[in-house]
């Protein structure tokens, strides 16, 4: 009989200085947030973190007051409604079926007890309702959290989209977060607990260091609540989807990316997470849920050594940028100190996109040959490239383009952003390369010159000026 097989033998251990000498340094990189990612991580390079134990979420619509019924029957699970203007709830509103999200500027005390009396009025217990009547800022913690006493409404947010809208990177969003969390726990009357306060957090499609972001987040958040002395450990998380990169003229790339913003938000540890009034969106959580089978398992991250590496440095990074705004007197004192910080990331991020130097599928690389005419997003960084495509649709002949001299791949992208195929025949484009950069050239020999590398929006508009003389 033979012998067993000895593995060890014949694949013994292989240490980590002969796997990185077999890496190419290309497969590292470094992160808009300062944070490196190596090609791979094995034990011991972070240490293992088991960071909550919740595994489910609600599935939240954000929705019209009209749009009730048509979301409930679409899938909904809970119901997010947006108070811009004074209103008055119907008595209908569904308060016996599903938790109610009210926030927005015109959410005041006549919502929050009027919401109050349509759940007595249904015959249900006032603490075992559930949602949120966030009370727009500038308030008082003590007085929204006395006011929910007895029930299960959140009253207070931390709206981590305020930062992010502005164009801040998950470093900042931490910072901030735990900055306006302490600035809340040192208002609040010795031995109030905060559990009627919760974060509203952006979802973006980078989903190791969204999870990661989402871990960071819970880490600092402990750390702060212990440090004051609260009764309670962790707050509740609600994920909105990130518009940042999101481009209105393909809703197929959009799906997949909401849909890695939805993996993303589940792995780490949302409660409640939003999707727009939208059948697919909703049916995107469900399939995750009931297909995927996400939120069996709590804190499914724990142990991927990527994903505690990330969160660590990501904590760490977010620590450190909370006391920089600590050290200045808090959030309210270091307001224009941050936002000036922040401005700084999001034109170095917009250039970096605009450029083509960062890759945004469905905005700036793999663009779809057709595409839906919506007016681009304003919130997102693809909108000027969105608005670049809408143009080319206003061009009565676009024609071919012919280059001579070599077609980098920032001019390819540049000539797809316009609608145009290259082809020698019949070309209404000449694209000649130079020692600096480019010369485009239209048949009526009119002319503009450009850089490689150039902001693609900019270049793409003074071209197709060149290509409208041309048909006109």
């Amino acid at each position: 009989m033979n012998d067993p097989l000895d593995l060890l033998k014949h694949f013994p251990p292989i240490a980590d200085s002969d796997w990185q000498n077999l890496i190419s340094k290309d497969l590292s990189w470094q992160t808009i947030e300062g944070i490196n990612f190596q090609p791979y991580y094995r034990r011991g390079a972070s240490n293992l973190q088991h960071l909550f134990d919740q595994n489910d979420w609600l599935i939240c619509a954000q929705i019209q007051s009209t749009e009730i019924l048509p979301a409930l029957e679409d899938g909904a699970e809970s119901l997010s409604l947006l108070i811009d203007q004074p209103t008055t709830l119907s008595k209908e509103m569904p308060v016996d079926k599903c938790p109610l999200y009210f926030r927005g500027k015109a959410v005041d005390t006549n919502l929050f007890y009027s919401l109050c009396d349509i759940v007595k009025s249904k015959g249900l217990d006032p603490s075992e309702f559930q949602g949120a009547v966030a009370f727009p800022e500038p308030i008082e913690p003590d007085f929204v959290f006395e006011i929910a006493q007895g029930t299960r409404l959140w009253t207070h947010e931390i709206d981590l989209c305020h930062w992010h809208d502005k164009g801040a990177s998950l470093v900042q969003e931490i910072a901030c977060a735990f900055a306006q969390l302490s600035d809340i726990m040192a208002q609040l009357k010795p031995g109030t607990s905060p559990n009627h306060l919760y974060l509203r957090i952006p979802i973006g499609e980078r989903i190791l260091l969204e999870i990661a972001r989402l871990r960071a987040l819970k880490i600092g958040i402990s750390t702060i609540l212990q440090s004051y002395q609260a009764p309670i450990h962790c707050l509740p998380f609600m994920g909105v989807s990130s518009l940042r990169h999101k481009t209105a003229l393909d809703q197929d790339t959009h799906m997949i990316r909401t849909t890695l913003q939805y993996i993303a938000a589940i792995i780490g540890g949302c409660n409640v997470i939003v999707s727009s009034q939208n059948r697919n969106e909703l049916m995107i959580q469900h399939i995750l849920r009931n297909e995927g089978k996400l939120g069996i398992v709590s804190d499914a991250a724990t142990g991927s050594w990527m994903i505690e590496h990330l969160t660590n440095a990501l904590a760490e990074a977010g620590w450190a940028l909370f006391q920089q705004i600590e050290s200045l007197g808090g959030l309210q004192k270091a307001r224009s100190w941050i936002e000036s910080n922040i401005e700084q990331t999001h034109d170095q991020r917009s250039q970096s996109i605009l450029s083509g130097e960062e890759n945004i599928v469905g905005g700036n690389i793999f663009l779809a040959d057709t595409f839906q005419n919506e007016t681009p997003e304003g919130k997102s960084l693809i909108a000027p490239l969105d608005s670049i495509r809408l143009r080319t649709e206003t061009i009565r002949y676009k024609g071919n383009l012919t280059v001579q001299g070599r077609c980098s791949p920032w001019l390819y992208r540049l000539i797809n952003l316009c609608g145009l195929k290259m082809d020698d025949h019949q070309a209404m484009i000449t694209v000649i390369e130079t020692s600096d950069g480019y010369i485009a050239r239209n048949s009526n020999d009119q002319q503009i010159s450009f850089n490689h590398g150039a902001p693609l929006n900019v270049t793409a508009g003074r071209l197709m000026t060149l290509m409208e003389s041309h048909a006109t």
